[in-house]
């Protein structure tokens, strides 16, 4: 077997993201180090750094992603916690979809996803994302229930507010670049969902276009964009931003 095989075999303990990006030249030192000592391949010390090197590299990323899903977690659970203290708290009224002194059922949701980012913190890590992931199922389910029934909200700017930042947390990105494709596919997904809501509320002539024989309620058309936008800016965030290049001397 070749030296650069070998090398090659090494490097494999290595995540596949550092070896598209820093293999190649990793490699090169490796036989340069190896030709200048007189070696036909790697030493025994070398083995050891690279497996040891490699085994680390994994590992970061591992702790990495569980601190994105705390963070992204503890977000989501202040908004929620934000929105619940702030526009649902109504000790002294009453009305349908109320749930104790709050206006409506989202105190629940709030409170899962506090327990999901105190489960992170704790390192908890796999049993906080399935948390998250039942909370924003749980959201999607009250705001159709308020839309469908009359309550005073969740609305569908709630769920675009708190889905992103609990779902980056249950599906956390591999590297700093990728949370901050999530942050601005999040940015863009309220944007559009306000722009949705502003034109269903204040142009008549645009529900006249969609729908002029249907009463259009200005809440399906924040539906409608919220189900066609998320899917897309979710794929656009995960989206690889170019193609990795192929390792010299690959098979084709």
């Amino acid at each position: 077997m070749s030296a650069e095989r070998r090398y090659r075999r090494l490097l494999r303990w290595y995540p596949e993201d550092w070896r598209s990006e820093h293999g190649e030249v990793v490699l090169g030192m490796l036989l340069d180090d190896a030709d200048a000592a007189g070696r036909d391949g790697p030493d025994a010390g070398e083995v050891i750094g690279l497996v040891i090197g490699g085994i680390a590299q994994h590992t970061w990323r591992r702790n990495d992603r569980r601190r994105t899903t705390a963070t992204a977690l503890i977000v989501a659970a202040v908004l929620a916690l934000f929105y619940t203290v702030t526009v649902t708290w109504s000790p002294s009224t009453a009305y349908a979809g109320f749930l104790g002194p709050f206006s409506n059922p989202t105190v629940l949701v709030a409170s899962a996803l506090a327990v999901a980012a105190g489960l992170a913190l704790a390192g908890r890590t796999g049993a906080a994302r399935l948390l998250a992931v039942a909370s924003v199922a749980g959201l999607v389910v009250l705001v159709v229930a308020a839309e469908r029934s009359g309550w005073m909200g969740p609305g569908v700017g709630v769920l675009a507010l708190l889905a992103p930042p609990a779902l980056s947390g249950a599906l956390p990105p591999k590297d700093v670049r990728g949370v901050a494709r999530d942050a601005a596919a999040a940015t863009a997904l309220v944007v559009v969902l306000l722009g949705a809501g502003i034109a269903a509320s204040y142009s008549a002539l645009l529900v006249e276009l969609v729908a002029p024989d249907v009463p259009l309620p200005a809440v399906d058309l924040e539906f409608a964009a919220f189900a066609a936008a998320a899917p897309l800016l979710a794929l656009a965030a995960r989206w690889p931003l170019r193609r990795r290049p192929r390792p010299a001397g690959a098979a084709t």
